[in-house]
């Protein structure tokens, strides 16, 4: 792996890291990547001041298994295997806690999501683990206790925040603050889901989200930027204790989020993990580095997921000699690399896999019969509304042998481990099983 000389080496050294990610949180839906309502307004700062802001980062997958893989090893799923719930995490891959654990940091998971109730071996490396009980503000308030305890120390700590995962709730304070507004239209109406939706409704409100008698789809989408600018208040609390403690300078602060939502987009409606369309993939992606290196946007599309490992050892300047599907971001950000012409992968649970690069995204969908193919001009028509799978046989013959290329890596089978019935009911709970 290549390692940049950075001006602030030394510092780097000894720097601490805060994963943040949240769950179903869409990059469109804060006000720092265009969004209109005030959802992010600490976020919307943070990024205006000081940190690094990647305009075209997109998750791997558009699923929290295959995605939190990703990040934790800084490969896809033909090299992780996370595929789903029942699944194990490749023992062969080190994650990025094991490493940082080896070269002597403190490592921390905090997560409010039930799948990490298991862990799946996403926990190892983490001297520290404690997942699934909390709820929707617990992980950020638990993070902060958990700060007094390490400033003399060097650490690594990954937040995964569920409040913006459905069924979307924020405290009282917060619901009622884009209902009614000049985003929200009241003479919008949708019937209520009828029979196994998948976690979608189409055309519909899924059963995960419905609140009885409320049919009105902008009604959610109000809830969910609400939950959004609960989180945005929360991290705000974060980063506040940071700099009591003297911690904020030192600290490199990585915000994301494990894949994005569909909120009406293609008749879809509240739900994740299908599809591979804009919404469910373009993600946020910000991170906070040192005080000398200056905020800017970035353009250049990045894979979100898989380049968060690579990013992270660079910095801290851990050789590994690992291989990695994602790529080191540093060059990017200290502004001594060149756009490369970078590609990413994506994966679904649903035989479903697209390749995108900063203009194509091309879709393939496998079936008993057949396989279907998608190609869309994501910068000329960014809702994906015209395949031109039949008008752009030379764009759709490169992506689709690189995507075939892909398919040629992915397991035919991985290791599994059952479900609980308990842990089942409360995976319907969230839409993911029905």
């Amino acid at each position: 792996m290549r390692l940049y000389v950075l001006r602030q080496a030394a510092g780097f050294r000894q720097r601490n890291v805060i994963l943040i990610t949240a769950d179903a949180l869409r990059a469109d839906h804060l006000g720092c990547y265009g969004y209109k309502r005030n959802t992010s307004p600490f976020l919307d700062s943070l990024v205006k001041k000081e940190a690094v802001l990647f305009t075209q980062a997109a998750s791997h997958a558009s699923y929290t298994p295959g995605s939190m893989g990703a990040i934790a090893t800084g490969s896809y799923y033909a090299r992780h295997h996370l595929k789903g719930f029942e699944y194990l995490l490749n023992p062969q891959l080190p994650t990025l806690a094991e490493i940082l654990q080896q070269n002597g940091y403190k490592t921390i998971f905090i997560g409010g999501n039930l799948f990490y109730r298991g862990l799946y071996d996403l926990g190892r490396g983490f001297d520290f683990c404690s997942t699934g009980e909390f709820s929707k503000r617990a992980v950020m308030q638990f993070a902060i206790s958990e700060l007094g305890g390490l400033k003399h120390k060097k650490f690594f700590m990954w937040l995964h925040y569920m409040g913006t995962h459905a069924p979307y709730l924020a405290p009282r304070a917060y619901l009622d603050l884009f209902l009614n507004d000049a985003f929200f239209d009241p003479g919008k109406h949708l019937p209520a889901a009828q029979g196994n939706v998948s976690g979608y409704g189409v055309q519909s409100i899924p059963p995960h989200v419905y609140i009885n008698g409320i049919d009105n789809p902008d009604f959610y989408i109000a809830q969910y930027d609400a939950a959004i600018r609960f989180f945005d208040a929360q991290l705000k609390l974060l980063i506040g204790k940071l700099k009591d403690l003297g911690l904020y300078d030192n600290t490199v602060i990585i915000i994301s989020a494990d894949h994005g939502e569909l909120l009406g987009e293609h008749g879809y409606y509240f739900g994740h993990g299908i599809f591979l369309y804009e919404p469910l993939l373009k993600v946020p992606l910000i991170i906070k580095t040192c005080p000398s290196v200056k905020r800017q946007d970035i353009q250049e599309p990045v894979g979100a997921s898989v380049d968060i490992a690579p990013t992270v050892l660079d910095m801290l300047r851990i050789k590994t000699g690992l291989s990695f599907d994602g790529r080191s971001l540093v060059g990017l950000i200290f502004g001594n690399q060149k756009p490369s012409g970078w590609f990413t992968i994506h994966d679904t649970t649903h035989e479903k896999t697209a390749i995108r690069t900063a203009r194509w995204k091309l879709i393939r969908s496998d079936t008993a019969k057949s396989v279907v193919y998608e190609l869309y001009d994501v910068q000329d028509d960014p809702q994906e509304s015209v395949n031109l799978v039949d008008r752009q046989g030379e764009v759709f013959d490169s992506l689709r042998n690189l995507l075939e290329a892909y398919w040629k890596r992915r397991p035919v089978w991985v290791a599994r481990t059952p479900l609980e019935e308990s842990s089942r009911e409360q995976l319907k709970a969230l839409g993911y099983l029905q």
